[in-house]
């Protein structure tokens, strides 16, 4: 049975870190981007989510408008989760993506497809990962 989990871009809450509780996938290795992260401005919604827990992989889905990051041109970004918005800056090169959100910055790797944005973290525990669709 999946465990209900925290979107890996919230804020810290009391155990658990910013990107360590939801979506660990060991078995995806994602693909460079080869630019310098403008493709990734603009508003992005979360469509689903998926991760190894115990040998089993689980994906979920998310609804429409629950989880959206949205990644500005002068390398800040907006986190809007359950009404609330944070606000973190950003960078990516080559595939990778860096994101502080306060105290807290994530390495990740990123891949663009068409109007799909798909982003893994590294955690000791696996990789965790979050697909998202281009908003409009």
């Amino acid at each position: 049975m999946a465990k209900s989990r925290q979107f890996i871009f919230a804020k810290k809450t009391s155990a658990l870190t910013v990107f360590g509780t939801m979506l660990i996938m060991t078995l995806i290795l994602l693909s460079a981007c080869g630019d310098s992260g403008s493709s990734i401005v603009g508003r992005w919604d979360a469509i689903s989510i998926g991760w190894v827990e115990g040998g089993e992989t689980f994906t979920e889905d998310v609804e429409e408008g629950e989880f959206i990051l949205e990644f500005f041109s002068d390398g800040n970004g907006a986190e809007i989760e359950g009404g609330r918005t944070d606000s973190f800056t950003w960078s990516a090169e080559n595939g990778r993506l860096m994101m502080t959100l306060g105290r807290d910055t994530v390495l990740a790797d990123y891949n663009i497809s068409g109007s799909t944005l798909t982003i893994a973290v590294e955690e000791s525990r696996g990789t965790e990962i979050v697909t998202f669709r281009r908003a409009n």
